[in-house]
């Protein structure tokens, strides 16, 4: 269902600070939606105030909740308040002399910690047709732009180069699109998929380097390593290994879709990480992160109830969702069924590692029908919310252009001097209108 009011009126800024006088516009995209009258009157409502549906009133009749009136200039609205509490706002717009409110714009509140990162939309886990995926990496990473995302890693099965090809056919092409290096690790005797996201070196080829070395090497691991009873050692070894190599490199080690099933008998039967291996190598701290949603939604319900038993037993692992896309276009699921939002102050490679370590990220699966559903930290999940409903619809609309040059540029056609650049700073404009109320 279309939000008119998303597309009728800009909310500027619509990220304020809590505890800091804010200066709002209210302005209109159309003389259709114009504020005509002289006078209106806006008042800001804390969506976790409360209020007592079942009486036919205004949710702010009979609440503390200041009432601020403000005079129509050029078909805008101008006001200032302090919000005193972080979490979303409806801002009841009425004019004044109406008993009724007639419109609902949505604002956040947030506390200085959080107003000073941005958000960023990554892709943690992709293949091109380097190993079983059907599109190349530059094409991948283009398309990724349209969708509206910030940064991929391109994590081809057991091959660290597709990553670097797509870094390297897009260099030079004047877009701020983050192209990450990365891979899925599979080394022998251990089953468990792991996403090597963002390392600056291969962990397939430093095993495959000397792979009876390595074996030896893990199976000594193992010997030294506090092994949990029931966990078979070598596998556990192997993850350990993995993924200390990963981070060394300045990545994020992330296990991948632990209850996906393996084939036994020629059917889909066994979970890829039996459920007490998984609690043990998070009560380990072995991963940065794991998959919690992917593009298989049927297996996504199995994910959620690992998150929630892990939360219960306070196994507290940041959790990604990530698509594993093997074609992005002849089967549009594999790259529309989830997303990974992080917070970070810049889009680099070591603010995205840094904010995925540090449990600043949200897990969203998308769905054709119906909003998106997000899980992860408490506090993260209503401005995840709030982003995916009234920034990413607008932001995707400007990425989408650079996207397309990208595809352009990717596929050998000219492309005119300053377009990426033109595009660029529209999209910029647009998120320091939304973030800081700033015109440039």
């Amino acid at each position: 269902m279309i939000d008119a009011e998303l597309f009728y009126y800009d909310v500027t800024p619509s990220v304020v600070p809590v505890n800091r006088r804010a200066s709002i516009t209210l302005r209109s995209k159309g003389q259709h939606a114009a504020f005509a009258a002289n006078a209106y009157y806006i008042v800001p409502v804390p969506l976790n105030i409360g209020c007592d549906i079942t009486k036919n009133t205004p949710w702010y009749e009979g609440l503390a909740v200041p009432k601020i009136i403000a005079e129509a200039q050029s078909h805008s609205l101008s006001f200032e308040h302090t919000f005193q509490t972080e979490g979303e706002y409806k801002l009841l717009i009425g004019r004044v002399g109406d008993e009724e409110a007639f419109l609902a714009l949505r604002i956040y509140a947030l506390q200085d910690d959080l107003i000073q990162l941005r958000p960023f939309k990554i892709e943690t886990h992709c293949h091109s047709c380097r190993s079983d995926g059907a599109e190349s990496p530059e094409f991948l990473a283009a398309y990724y732009r349209q969708r509206g995302y910030d940064a991929m890693a391109l994590t081809d099965h057991g091959q660290y180069e597709p990553s670097l090809e797509a870094m390297a056919a897009l260099e030079g092409a004047g877009s701020d699109f983050m192209i990450l290096p990365g891979e899925e690790v599979h080394l022998p005797g251990n089953p468990v998929h792991i996403v090597n996201f963002a390392g600056t070196e291969s962990i397939n080829q430093l095993a495959y380097a000397d792979i009876e070395g390595w074996k030896n090497h893990i199976g000594e691991l193992a010997g030294q390593l506090s092994v949990p009873h029931g966990v078979e050692p070598f596998r556990f070894a192997a993850c350990v290994w993995t993924a200390d190599r990963i981070r060394a490199s300045g990545g994020a080690a992330v296990l991948c879709h632990p209850a996906w099933g393996g084939y036994a008998y020629g059917n889909e039967a066994c979970h890829t990480v039996p459920e007490a291996f998984f609690f043990e190598l998070l009560r380990a701290k072995c991963f940065d992160a794991w998959e919690l949603f992917g593009c298989l939604h049927a297996r996504n319900n199995l994910h959620v109830r690992l998150f929630i038993e892990a939360a219960r037993q306070g196994l507290d692992t940041p959790v990604l969702g990530a698509n594993d896309s093997h074609s992005v276009v002849m089967d549009p699921q594999w790259s529309h069924g989830a997303l990974t939002i992080v917070w970070s102050p810049d889009g680099s490679r070591e603010s995205l590692v840094s904010a995925i370590r540090s449990g600043r990220c949200v897990a969203v699966e998308n769905h054709v029908e119906g909003s998106p559903f997000v899980l992860g930290p408490h506090r993260f999940m209503p401005y995840a919310q709030f982003l995916l409903d009234r920034y990413y619809p607008l932001y995707t609309r400007f990425a989408a252009h650079e996207g397309c040059i990208l595809q352009e540029r990717a596929a050998g056609n000219r492309i005119a001097p300053g377009e990426m650049q033109a595009a660029a700073w529209r999209r910029k404009a647009f998120v320091n209108r939304f973030f800081s109320g700033v015109y440039r």
